[in-house]
Parts: C-alpha cells; sequence; structure tokens
C-alpha cells in the first residue's frame, strides 16, 4: 500500500487529503441540513396538534355557554329574554363553528377530521334543538298573555323532554367506577 503512494508527490497527497476532508464536511453539513428539516416538520406537527387541542377545549367551552344559554331560555317569561338568550346561543354557536372550522384546517390525519366533524354534528343538532325549544317558548309567552294554562302546561313539559334529549357531547359519559368520597 505504501509503496503506491510513494510513486506519488507530496503536494498530489495534501490535496487529495484536503479535498476528501473538504468533502467529508460537504456530507455532514447536508446531513445536518436534512435532519433540521424533518425536525422542524415534526415539530410544526406537534404544534398543530397541541393548537388542535387548544381550540378543542375552547369548543367545549362554547359549548357550555351554548348549554347555559339553553338553560336560560327555558327560565325566560317573557320575549325579550327568550331574545337575549337566543342571542347568547347564536353566539356561542358561531363561536364553536369558528373553532371547528380552524381545527379542520390545522387537522392532517383523518382520524382528527372525522373527530372535528362528529363535533359540528353535535354542535348542530344541539343547536336544533335549542331552536325548538325557543320556539315553543314564544309560543308559551305569546299563550301565557292569552291566559292558556292548560296548554301552557303542555309546552312546558314538551320543552322539557326536548331540553333533556337535546344531544349533547360534553356530558359526561358514565364509566361504570365508583368513586369514593
Amino acid at each position: 500500500m505504501f509503496h503506491v503512494l510513494s510513486r506519488f508527490k507530496i503536494s498530489t497527497k495534501l490535496v487529495t487529503a484536503a479535498l476528501g476532508g473538504t468533502f467529508f464536511v460537504a456530507i455532514m453539513i447536508a446531513s445536518q441540513v436534512a435532519g433540521n428539516a424533518s425536525i422542524e416538520r415534526g415539530l410544526g406537527s406537534a404544534l398543530d396538534q397541541q393548537e388542535i387541542a387548544r381550540l378543542a377545549i375552547a369548543a367545549k367551552a362554547e359549548a357550555r355557554q351554548m348549554q347555559v344559554a339553553v338553560r336560560d331560555l327555558r327560565l325566560a317569561k317573557t320575549e325579550t329574554e327568550i331574545g337575549a338568550a337566543e342571542e347568547r346561543l347564536a353566539a356561542g354557536r358561531r363561536a364553536a363553528d369558528q373553532l371547528c372550522d380552524d381545527m379542520r384546517g390545522r387537522a392532517a390525519s383523518t382520524e382528527s377530521k372525522a373527530r372535528i366533524a362528529g363535533l359540528q354534528q353535535a354542535i348542530d343538532a344541539y343547536a336544533a334543538g335549542a331552536k325548538r325549544i325557543a320556539d315553543i317558548r314564544l309560543r308559551i309567552a305569546g299563550e301565557g298573555a292569552a291566559g292558556r294554562s292548560a296548554w301552557i302546561a303542555t309546552m312546558e313539559a314538551e320543552a322539557a323532554d326536548l331540553a333533556r334529549n337535546v344531544p349533547c357531547r360534553s356530558r359526561r359519559r358514565s364509566t361504570g367506577r365508583r368513586t369514593e368520597s
């Protein structure tokens, strides 16, 4: 091996060693750039998932606002109180819809998109049920002035039944476990 190298001049050997070193440094830099790009993509994906989780928590808070608005709607006696509760309900729905749109834009997996679609359907179903309750409450408020108490009692029962049966994803599900108090 040394016999082969002895045929070359020292300058040729030095140039060859320098070019080899430069080549290896270039390979290390390219490896670093590729690794950094991969890490950046992973970090971006993790940040998107974190933002989706934050938006989901905010959407749940808006769903709670919608529930409070339905409670206010059920307790309302006058048309102005009913109108105010409907406005709060509509504001909660708009905010929840906007949050779902933001989540949908950030979601990458089909599983996340399916969950967001399910959340949107639950919000729509809850808003539709709340709209029916509002219509009943408006009829009750109108009939209350006319003095039709038997009909009002029937409508109150229907509104209460609707409120119990309106689908809501944020209600706690039974886990079958008992908690010690």
